[in-house]
């Protein structure tokens, strides 16, 4: 296949492609690279859900990384399935409740800390 033009919304790239046959076909193609999200955004930009969950999914993911955890063992020490470890680390999937998050950290042998932020002092209250 010939490659043409790519299209990148988000985490996901749009290739489009030519076939042998002539034929033009669209794919998806998510990006599989996840990057430090604290030297991507800036300090400022770093406001919003999906900003708040990509920080996550990366502290979570840091630690599995130094403990060689592996996700399969990250849902057995949570007690879950590993379609629920799955949606917990997928920065895209927003809906998460305290309960997972706090087994995920207990599972890690982390603590969670969750506090309010005030933007205009910069203060935490």
């Amino acid at each position: 296949m010939k490659k043409s033009t790519t299209q990148k919304k988000g985490s996901e790239k749009k290739v489009k492609e030519q076939t042998s046959s002539g034929r033009k076909v669209t794919k998806k193609k998510k990006d599989g690279a996840f990057k430090d999200p604290t030297t991507v955004l800036k300090p400022s930009a770093q406001v919003g859900s999906s900003n708040t969950k990509r920080m996550l999914v990366y502290q979570i993911e840091r630690s599995l990384a130094k403990t060689d955890t592996s996700r399969p063992q990250l849902a057995v020490l949570m007690k879950t399935s590993r379609a629920a470890v799955n949606r917990l680390l997928d920065p895209n999937n927003k809906s998460i409740n305290l309960q997972t998050l706090e087994r995920a950290s207990q599972a890690l042998g982390k603590k969670l800390h969750i506090f309010l932020y005030d933007m205009e002092s910069r203060r935490v209250w």
